[in-house]
């Protein structure tokens, strides 16, 4: 015997919050970092060449679909359960929720071709597709037609629990002591940014991986590290000038000049020699020593370097470097303080026209790669390109050649902000929207309540974070926790009807 329709619990105003927290789910998964700088390098060759470059290794992976196929079904459960109220049938409804689903598959794997770290998955479009038919069947047969007895007296009694024990004041002590929490923990959790991680174990190589595997075939006039960033009007004069002795000599830790007689020995005097990882067969040229089957590295670790940038957060590459071809990829290392392909401090490579950066951080992990740094249509053809790269204050600049051409990226990525401010803010916006459906106060207090609801613990947070991250505070970054908490709040108002605590909520909260 199925329970009567009275007693059925009521799911039809969360139908399209939940087709709209699938949607978003699908977003924010498959296009995950945000950062849309390669769409240039769109083209049906480029979307070619990712196809067969993307394969299933390890379980990441497979977790991987398993969250594609788990969105994409909470999207076409909602999406079919909207549509079922507009009073379309179940053909038309697995028509649109197959049209829909398949259309957003594909843009979404379109736009993974040209995001850092992600590539174009055929198994991810048919996983999505799945994903979708399993939600178009859940509807039809679990909820619509036979939904089981003892399912509707949990759900009955879940709500009855959260009717009772959820009252304004509840909310209000829940909210005020998670934000208090969560801020601590932000403050007790490593810094999202700084280079306090970086393996002092480091040797410095150039033209490949101590390990081999990720060789750069071209040309290396200079390589000089400071252990500061250097200012733009600095950056300016070596771009101008080569070797710009002057600029910060207290400051620079290692500098290579690739002539005569000494080509080999750091003028800083702070780093080893360079050696070669097999025997010398190449010469020097008017473009700098010539990297091909070898490369060159430091016999021992690059300690002084690592440390000294380790210590001051900040620093400066000056790398004048002429790429043999344009078909390089790995990327191809030209100069990277690593031990091997999947532990780092810092990397430029080459991947085909575009330059590569690595910076391992406590957000971008031990390989720098969550997601690398990517300047598109650096290497135009095979003439030298003379690269200053800054690091500050969770900021890194790339300049191409003049000081006007310049590359700037804030960290962390917008992905991992997400991450960061959503894990806060999310769950207070959820809070919000439920002390607001339970509040019976005038307009004016609930508008109070809204408002500095969503603001201050905005601006606390970012507060927070700047300060953590000594890096400047950013109203954007207030506008992105403001809009984070006005999605949730969005999808969790409602959900409890206010009428369910008349006889509980005390004068005070009135």
């Amino acid at each position: 015997m199925q329970p009567s329709r009275s007693s059925t619990p009521r799911f039809e105003l969360w139908y399209p919050k939940i087709a709209i927290a699938g949607f978003l789910g699908i977003l924010v998964y498959t296009l995950f970092p945000y950062d849309f700088s390669l769409i240039g390098n769109l083209s049906p060759d480029y979307i070619s060449r990712q196809l067969t470059s993307d394969r299933l290794s390890g379980l990441k992976d497979y977790l991987e679909l398993l969250l594609n196929f788990l969105v994409f079904a909470l999207f076409s459960f909602g999406l079919v359960g909207a549509l079922r109220q507009q009073g379309l049938n179940k053909l038309t409804t697995f028509c649109v929720m197959l049209v829909l689903c398949g259309s957003l598959g594909m843009m979404a794997e379109m736009f993974q071709g040209i995001l850092p770290g992600r590539h174009v998955n055929l198994l991810d479009m048919l996983t999505g597709s799945i994903g979708g038919l399993i939600g178009w069947l859940l509807f039809y047969w679990l909820l619509f037609y036979q939904w089981p007895r003892p399912c509707v007296r949990l759900v009955m009694a879940l709500r009855q629990t959260m009717n009772r024990m959820l009252t304004p004041r509840c909310l209000v002590l829940g909210f005020v002591g998670y934000f208090l929490l969560a801020t601590v923990a932000v403050v007790l959790l490593p810094t999202a940014t700084n280079l306090r991680n970086w393996d002092a174990s480091m040797p410095l190589v150039l033209g490949n991986e101590p390990t081999g595997g990720r060789s750069w075939q071209g040309a290396i006039a200079q390589v000089q590290f400071w252990e500061k960033a250097l200012s733009p009007a600095q950056v300016a004069q070596l771009l101008a000038a080569t070797p710009a002795a002057g600029i910060e000599p207290a400051a620079l830790v290692a500098s290579y000049q690739f002539t005569p007689p000494d080509p080999y020995r750091d003028r800083a005097g702070q780093l080893p020699r360079l050696s070669w990882s097999q025997a010398e067969t190449t010469s020097l040229d008017p473009n700098g020593v010539q990297l091909r089957s070898s490369w060159l590295q430091t016999t021992i670790p690059a300690t002084s370097l690592n440390q000294q940038i380790q210590q001051q957060e900040q620093f400066t590459l000056n790398l004048i470097a002429t790429p043999a071809n344009l078909q390089q990829r790995g990327p191809a290392r030209i100069v990277t303080l690593s031990k091997d392909s999947r532990n780092r401090n810092f990397t430029v490579g080459q991947a085909a026209n575009d330059l590569v950066i690595r910076l391992r951080t406590p957000i971008t992990g031990r390989n720098g790669s969550n997601p690398p740094i990517i300047v598109p249509q650096v290497f135009r053809d095979t003439t030298p390109r003379h690269l200053v790269v800054t690091y500050a204050r969770s900021t890194l600049h790339v300049y191409v050649d003049d000081s006007s051409n310049d590359f700037t990226v804030k960290l962390p990525h917008l992905g991992y902000r997400l991450l960061y401010y959503g894990g806060v803010l999310v769950p207070l916006g959820c809070l919000l929207g439920l002390l607001l459906s339970q509040m019976r106060t005038p307009m004016q207090t609930r508008i109070a309540f809204l408002v500095g609801g969503m603001m201050l613990p905005s601006l606390v947070l970012e507060q927070v974070l700047a300060t953590t991250d000594a890096r400047d505070f950013a109203l954007q970054n207030v506008g992105l926790g403001i809009a984070l908490m006005g999605v949730a709040l969005g999808l969790t108002r409602g959900a409890l009807p206010a009428s369910s605590h008349r006889a509980e909520v005390k004068p005070g909260l009135q």
